[in-house]
């Protein structure tokens, strides 16, 4: 009955971090720009990213403990990479991103560049996260424990 519990648990984060991803990167920080002017989008999307990456973190390990506590380790591991994804939009991706905007200027075409590879980075990478995710929620559907 445990590994029932902890397997739908499991289950559940995955299904909440994939729910998250998905509104937030394609909806809310898509309508943020498309209706605020950008004075205004990229604070506002500044103070928004720290909380949601932090989240989703602790929501994905939350996800990964309960999955390897039910034996669940394929599982497990891919919640711990998209976990581990988090903290590297957090804490490494983020901070360039933030740093190389602030610099950004029509005459530093070489910063623009460096921003706009950044940006691509944290989308490949929410791509992999999306995919590892709804990988674990098929698994967790269709593979017996």
């Amino acid at each position: 009955m445990l590994i029932q519990i902890l397997t739908a648990l499991g289950a559940l984060a995955a299904a909440l971090v994939l729910g998250g991803m998905i509104v937030f990167a394609g909806l809310v920080a898509r309508l943020v720009f498309a209706h605020l002017p950008d004075e205004t989008a990229n604070p506002l999307l500044r103070k928004l990213f720290p909380p949601y990456y932090k989240f989703m973190l602790g929501a994905a390990v939350a996800g990964a403990l309960c999955l390897a506590a039910s034996s669940r380790l394929i599982d497990a591991g891919l919640m711990a990479v998209v976990a581990l994804g988090f903290a590297l939009a957090n804490w490494w991706f983020m901070p360039q991103a933030h740093r190389l905007a602030d610099t950004r200027s029509p005459d530093r075409p070489d910063v623009e560049a460096a921003f706009m590879t950044i940006q691509h980075k944290t989308a490949r990478l929410g791509l992999i996260q999306v995919a590892a995710t709804a990988a674990v929620i098929i698994r967790l559907a269709v593979v017996a424990p």
